[in-house]
């Protein structure tokens, strides 16, 4: 377990060198990550056959079986192309991820996974899935993180992608004491309101759950969003009464005596 006030290096997968490109953006602790919300998310609950896919179509989610696997050594230098041909029961596709080299080592034969991506023409006329987003079912993340259900998108930050952030978002939840966030809004507030507690809002608002609604999490309308929304402005409101209670009282203390030729 670890902590929200805990340093970000401190989190598998972040390491020195993200750490410090995370902090360059202000993000040091596993709780300022938590804060980094995505800006859209993507329905991939619906699994697409093989058969059905057609070029130009909007992205589809499927789950395949690795047939055939191979890196390709192209003429320019530095550029490899990986390739992998994939399988489900009502025909066949091909795959392919520029510069990504270290895929040889996961995409085995006989091996099933899931896909997020679209059928694209190749220059040749073939049509592939090109840099699909993937995720092995026989991985240690039995939930699903990429594919398989409503899939938060963030904006780049500090070079990292969109699905580095989520696996990384992923695991802070994961491995997050929801104790070690302490609630900023009273209770008796929360209650009146129906506010989530800060743990159950940030989960629901980066990893909604199964039934939720696309169009309510794209408009921000959730049980989760409208809590985080609620407690940015309950503590905007308080830090402008202490403002205002400051001014007061520094007002309160500059008194000043008048005499009476003055008067």
């Amino acid at each position: 377990m670890i902590g929200a006030d805990s340093e970000l290096r401190y989190l598998k997968g972040v390491g020195p060198r993200r750490a410090a490109a995370l902090s360059v953006q202000g993000l040091d602790s596993v709780e300022d990550l938590l804060y980094l919300l995505p800006f859209r998310y993507e329905d991939r609950r619906s699994f697409a056959r093989i058969a059905d896919l057609l070029p130009g179509a909007a992205e589809s989610t499927l789950s395949v079986t690795v047939d055939e696997a191979r890196l390709i050594h192209t003429r320019r230098r530095g550029f490899k192309i990986f390739e992998a041909l994939l399988s489900d029961e009502s025909g066949s596709v091909k795959a392919i991820w520029y510069n990504q080299a270290y895929l040889e080592r996961v995409f085995k034969p006989g091996r099933r996974a899931v896909l997020f991506g679209r059928l694209t023409p190749t220059r040749y006329r073939d049509l592939v899935l090109e840099n699909p987003d993937y995720e092995f079912l026989d991985d240690e993340d039995a939930e699903g993180v990429h594919t398989g259900r409503i899939v938060p998108v963030y904006r780049k930050t500090a070079d990292l992608s969109s699905r580095v952030l989520r696996q990384l978002l992923h695991r802070a939840l994961s491995d997050l004491d929801p104790g070690s966030l302490p609630e900023l809004v009273p209770p008796a507030i929360a209650e009146r309101h129906g506010i989530l507690s800060r743990f159950e809002a940030l989960r629901a608002a980066h990893f909604p759950e199964r039934d939720a609604r696309l169009a309510d999490l794209q408009e921000r309308r959730t049980a989760a969003q409208r809590s985080l929304a609620f407690e940015e402005i309950f503590l905007l409101q308080l830090a402008l009464a202490l403002r205002k209670h400051g001014f007061k009282q520094e007002s309160r203390g500059m008194a000043y005596e008048v005499p009476d030729a003055l008067r």
